[in-house]
């Protein structure tokens, strides 16, 4: 991912993180955003205890035949009005693939904004686009508000 790239994504996640989440992102739900999520639709099973999921929005992006969506969810503690963490479900239909991001609160501790990074660059080309992309039009609609 270049440089400028990867600039521009990080500007939009701390923006997102500041504005819209209030307590402190934990491992554990960092971890459930990135892995568990995704096991509990395997499995069919229940939401994680203590949490609910929000959907904000969904972005669809069309470059030729390649199909790209970007899923925005907040993960809210129980009792909470803000979310500890934003995942960001990013489809390919063309790879047939789905990424689970998270992104955690702009006060999380440095090991897991280094683990967001690290995430995060592992989708290049088109795909780090259309997350920026998505990651944008989610900023823009909240700055809005």
């Amino acid at each position: 991912m270049s440089c400028l790239k990867f600039l521009l994504c990080a500007l939009v996640m701390l923006a997102l993180s500041a504005t819209l989440i209030a307590q402190k992102t934990t491992l554990d739900e960092y971890n459930y955003v990135i892995r568990g999520y995704k096991t509990q639709l395997e499995h069919n099973e229940d939401m994680k205890a203590g949490y609910k999921l929000v959907d904000l929005c969904d972005h669809h992006l069309k470059t030729g035949s390649v199909k790209r969506k970007c899923e925005f969810k907040a993960l809210i503690r129980d009792g909470e009005t803000k979310p500890c963490a934003i995942m960001c479900v990013f489809t390919r239909t063309d790879k047939k693939t789905t990424a689970y991001l998270c992104i955690p609160t702009y006060d999380a501790d440095d090991d897991l904004w280094e683990q967001t990074y690290l995430d995060f660059t592992t989708y290049d080309g088109l795909g780090a686009q259309a997350m920026m992309w998505g990651l944008s039009k989610l900023a823009a609609y909240y700055a809005g508000q």
